[in-house]
């Protein structure tokens, strides 16, 4: 059972990474294409700037607490919130060591801030 959650978790991990860039190489097409308006360019633009920032904060928190012990998270980051989904047993001190980091690191205040186990997964 171990075995195949772990193998699920890295499964996750890795779709959540391909949806991501595949996200970036539809807003990159996308702006590639001669057909679309300034307007819209320009909100592709935009969108492609957020995801693009987005991805670098997820990498960003995942590498600081993979410095802290926390090598089997994932992070989920968004407009009004980040997610962060881990496949290591934590504690409530571990918990708040995770909030501590992203609070420091990152605008975003406690309450914006979800960890969950991934077997209880519920994004």
């Amino acid at each position: 059972m171990l075995d195949a959650l772990n193998a699920s978790f890295a499964s996750f991990k890795l779709n959540k990474e391909k949806g991501n860039m595949d996200v970036i190489d539809h807003l990159e097409e996308s702006l590639s294409n001669e057909s679309i308006s300034a307007d819209t360019k320009s909100q592709f633009e935009a969108l492609l700037l957020n995801k693009n920032e987005f991805v670098k904060t997820e990498k960003d928190i995942e590498l600081m607490l993979q410095s802290k012990g926390y090598n089997e998270t994932v992070v989920i980051v968004d407009t009004d919130t980040i997610k962060v989904v881990t496949n290591d047993t934590i504690e409530q001190a571990d918990a708040t060591k995770i909030l501590d980091v992203i609070v420091s690191e990152t605008n975003y205040e406690p309450a914006q801030i979800k960890i969950v186990k991934f077997d209880n997964i519920d994004l």
